[in-house]
C-alpha cells in the first residue's frame, strides 16, 4: 500500500488528526502517502517511535522482559507470554517490527523498571527534562539548560505556558521539540491537546524551544 485516503476513522473517535496520523503511520510500514500528504522519512520515525514508547510504558517489568527476549519472532526456551503481553502482541502486530527497529527503546525501558526496583508500568512517573532554549531569546549557551520535574500526563498545551515563562518566547511563536537521547533525531511536539506520555517523552529528555520566523 503506497497511499491512503481516510477522512473518517471511526476507531480513532475522540483522537485529534495528528494523534490518528502517527498511528497509522506506525501501523502501516508501506505507506508513502496518507490523505494526500506525503510521508517523509522523518515524520515515519516520529510515528514509530513514539507509537513504540507508547506501548513500552504500559507494560510491567516481567512483560517488558518477555519482549527482550524475543529474537525475530521467536521467544527463547521458557519465556511464556502473559496473558496481558499476547494480547498486546494480538493488538499491535508492528511490534516485533520495532522492538527490532528501535532496540534502544526497549533497553531505556528496561534500565527505567530496573532503577525504579520493579515497580511494573511507567505511566505514572514523573519526568525530569533539560529545556533547551534555542531562540533568540537564549544566550547561546546550551549549558544553561533548565532542568524541571514534570508529570508524564502534562499536555503540550500546558507545557508551553510553563515555556512561556521560563524562556520568554509567546505560546503562538514557539516550536518545540525533543530528543531521549544524544544521538536520537528530535521529534515534534506539535499538538496541544496531547500528553509528554503520548509522544513517548521519557525521563532525562531534552526539549528544544525555538520560534517561528
Amino acid at each position: 500500500m503506497l497511499s491512503l485516503r481516510l477522512p473518517h476513522i471511526p476507531l480513532f473517535v475522540g483522537k485529534s488528526s495528528s494523534e490518528a496520523r502517527a498511528e497509522v503511520i506506525a501501523r502501516l510500514p508501506n505507506l508513502s502517502a496518507f490523505n494526500g500528504s506525503a510521508i517523509t522519512l522523518k515524520d515515519r520515525m516520529d510515528s514509530e517511535r513514539g507509537y513504540l514508547r507508547r506501548i513500552l510504558q504500559n507494560l510491567s517489568e516481567v512483560e517488558l522482559a518477555y519482549l527482550n527476549s524475543i529474537a525475530g519472532e521467536m521467544a527463547t526456551a521458557g519465556a511464556v507470554p502473559s496473558a496481558t503481553m499476547t494480547q498486546v502482541l494480538r493488538d499491535n502486530p508492528q511490534l516485533l517490527r520495532l522492538r527490532l527497529a528501535y532496540a534502544s527503546e526497549l533497553d531505556y525501558a528496561l534500565d527505567r523498571t530496573n532503577a525504579r526496583g520493579g515497580s511494573g508500568a511507567l505511566s505514572s512517573d514523573m519526568l525530569e527534562i533539560r529545556i533547551v532554549n534555542l531562540s533568540s531569546k537564549s544566550s547561546g549557551s546550551t549549558s544553561e539548560a533548565i532542568r524541571k520535574r514534570v508529570p508524564s500526563s502534562l499536555t503540550v498545551g500546558k507545557l508551553r505556558l510553563m515555556l512561556q515563562q521560563l524562556c520568554g518566547v509567546s505560546i503562538q511563536d514557539q516550536l518545540l521539540s525533543f530528543r531521549c537521547d544524544l544521538g536520537g533525531i528530535p521529534m515534534t511536539l506539535d499538538d496541544d491537546n496531547l500528553s509528554l506520555q503520548y509522544f513517548g517523552v521519557l525521563d532525562g529528555a531534552e526539549v528544544f524551544v525555538s520560534e517561528s520566523s
